[in-house]
């Protein structure tokens, strides 16, 4: 067996053996395996960009969606509300047929001076059962 060198004159003077050629043998293969990786990198670096820029859009696209979907709640809000008060309107309307058709008060023209030129009571009856028609 040949001993290491020892110093560094020593290690300048050695010659390549069969070893160091394998070596280099190895480092070419090295070389093109990692040559390999570095494309496989990069094509994975790009494919995570485009993935990066869509992902950018997309909380574009959020804020956006989510603007839209308050607005919607809002309509949704505001029909209810309508819906409800609508609701309400026809309940005092029916309300108001049956008092002009069971109460002796308000079922009398002549105690209601404000139904005395517009049709009585008959005609109040038309006008709430022609709003509740609408």
């Amino acid at each position: 067996r040949r001993r290491p060198p020892t110093t560094i004159s020593d290690r300048r003077r050695r010659l390549p053996t069969t070893n160091d050629t394998n070596h280099h043998r190895s480092s070419r293969w090295m070389q093109a395996l990692a040559a390999a990786d570095f494309e496989s990198f990069f094509n994975k670096y790009e494919e995570l960009e485009r993935e990066m820029s869509a992902l950018t859009m997309a909380s574009h696209s959020l804020e956006v969606v989510n603007q839209r979907l308050a607005t919607a709640h809002s309509d949704l809000y505001i029909t209810r509300k309508k819906l409800r008060e609508n609701h309400e309107r026809q309940g005092i309307r029916i309300a108001r047929i049956a008092a002009c058709q069971s109460s002796w008060l308000f079922g009398c023209t002549l105690l209601q001076p404000q139904l005395w030129l517009r049709g009585g009571v008959r005609g109040k009856i038309a006008r709430q059962r022609a709003k509740l028609d609408r």
